[in-house]
C-alpha cells in the first residue's frame, strides 16, 4: 500500500462556485504467539478477543500496546521483519490507516499475506499522516462580495497553504490544507470591506480535524473542529 503525499500549491487565486471548490475487520487468532520460534516470554500468553478489537487511530502509541504485539513490533525492529502464521498486529492494528510512533520516531507499518503466512515490516518515516488532508472551508455569510486570503504556516516557517479566494454572499470554498501530523498557524484576511484579520493555532491529530474561516459583515474569523478520541480498545494504558 502507498500512501499519498500532499504537495501544496501556494500563492495562487481561487474563485469558488456554490458547491465549494473541491471536488472493522475481525480478529483472525485470539492467542499470542506460541514458543515455536515467535518472539513470546514463554508461549502461554493470550490475548483475548476483545483485547484483540481492530483499532483506527491513525498515530498508535508503541507503549499502548500489548506485551506481545510489543514482541511483535521488536522482532522487526532488531531482525527488520517479522512472520507469523498469527499475526496479532494485524488484528489489532490497521496498516492502511495507521502509524506506530516508537520513542517519538514514526514508522509506517506494511503487512504482506502470503498464504497462511503475514509479514510485518516497519518503514522509518518523517511524519505521520492523516489517510486524506485535512480542509479549509472558508464562507461569506456578509451582504457583500469578499476576497479572503488564507495562510497556513507550519511550525519551522513553511508555507503549507496561501490561497485568495472570491466569494460571493452566501458562497463556500474549501481548500485542500496537509495531511502531516503537526502544529501550524492559521491566519485568515478579508482584503475587502472591513480587511478584518484572525489567527489561530491550528493543528493536525487524531483529533484535530478541518478548519473554518467565517466572514460576515461584522468581522471575520478562524476556527477548527476538534473531537475527543477514545483509546484503541486494547490500549494497556486505560485496561
Amino acid at each position: 500500500m502507498k500512501r499519498r503525499t500532499i504537495l501544496a500549491t501556494t500563492g495562487s487565486s481561487v474563485g469558488c462556485g456554490l458547491a465549494g471548490c473541491l471536488g472493522s475487520d475481525a480478529p483472525s487468532d485470539s492467542s499470542a504467539p506460541g514458543d515455536d520460534g515467535d518472539p513470546t516470554d514463554d508461549g502461554s500468553t493470550e490475548i483475548s478477543e476483545g483485547e484483540l478489537e481492530r483499532c483506527h487511530l491513525v498515530s498508535v502509541d508503541y507503549e499502548s500496546l500489548p506485551d506481545a504485539i510489543r514482541a511483535e513490533v521488536d522482532a522487526v525492529l532488531e531482525d527488520g521483519r517479522y512472520e507469523s502464521d498469527a499475526l496479532l498486529f494485524d488484528d489489532a492494528v490497521d496498516p492502511e490507516r495507521s502509524f506506530l510512533v516508537v520513542d517519538d520516531a514514526p514508522y509506517d507499518p506494511r503487512v504482506d499475506a502470503d498464504g497462511g503466512t503475514a509479514t510485518l515490516e516497519l518503514e522509518p518515516v518523517d511524519v505521520v499522516r492523516l489517510p486524506e488532508p485535512a480542509v479549509i472551508s472558508v464562507s461569506n455569510g456578509a451582504e457583500r462580495d469578499h476576497d479572503v486570503r488564507v495562510e497556513l504556516t507550519a511550525d519551522d516557517g513553511e508555507t503549507v497553504v496561501d490561497e485568495t479566494v472570491s466569494l460571493e454572499p452566501g458562497e463556500t470554498c474549501e481548500l485542500e490544507a496537509t495531511d502531516a501530523f503537526g502544529s501550524y498557524e492559521l491566519t485568515a484576511r478579508a482584503l475587502t470591506g472591513h480587511e478584518a484579520t484572525d489567527e489561530f493555532e491550528f493543528r493536525i491529530g487524531d483529533s484535530h480535524f478541518d478548519g473554518v474561516v467565517a466572514v460576515s459583515d461584522d468581522g471575520l474569523s478562524a476556527t477548527q473542529s476538534v473531537a475527543d478520541t477514545l483509546p484503541c480498545p486494547w490500549d494497556v494504558r486505560y485496561s
